[in-house]
């Protein structure tokens, strides 16, 4: 018996002509799959672990709004939206806590390293930025800084990412009552 078969064309080799079955090994369960965020916890140089805790949820202190952190966050994500509040107990600060909202196309924990540093370093004394502005403040210090990252965006658009962080100062209410300013 004689066969022939066609030989592959182009159409045969940039196409594929079957889709792959969904499988429980390529697909997350969603059902236990951790969602909030959680600090990592494993490196004592980690400057994040101390300032956060874990949470699955963040709340505006100006608007008592409550939202749910819908992904699993650590502080070594990228592309990340973050809250910074000040924890100071006494003065101005304890009647209404202010909040910062920012975000990094870097890993969070570097992130908070550099306000960190813009709070307490002798060279970044004069300052523009405004967290390092507030926490240099009389009676404060970094150790008032609590940090939480509260979105983790999947498109790594810096303007995606920007629109975020744009949406989360709205619904926080910290440009006009918080820490961020206005950039014009």
């Amino acid at each position: 018996m004689v066969s022939y078969q066609r030989a592959s064309n182009l159409r045969d080799i940039l196409i594929r002509a079957k889709i792959p079955s969904i499988t429980k090994s390529n697909r997350p369960n969603r059902a236990s799959a951790h969602t909030g965020f959680k600090p990592c916890g494993k490196r004592a140089d980690c400057q994040v672990c101390p300032r956060s805790e874990a949470s699955t949820s963040h709340k505006s202190l100006r608007t008592g709004m409550v939202w749910p952190i819908s992904s699993a966050i650590t502080c070594s994500d990228k592309f990340v939206v973050y809250s910074i509040t000040c924890t100071k107990d006494t003065g101005t600060c304890a009647s209404s806590p202010p909040q910062y909202i920012g975000s990094t196309s870097n890993m969070a924990k570097t992130r908070l390293a550099k306000h960190i540093a813009s709070a307490t370093l002798d060279s970044q004394a004069d300052t523009t930025k405004p967290v390092g502005i507030h926490f240099r403040l009389p009676g404060h210090n970094s150790s008032h800084m609590k940090f939480l990252v509260i979105e983790k965006v999947f498109s790594h658009d810096r303007h995606v990412l920007e629109a975020r962080e744009r949406f989360w100062r709205e619904k926080y209410d910290c440009t006009n009552r918080g820490l961020n300013v206005n950039r014009t």
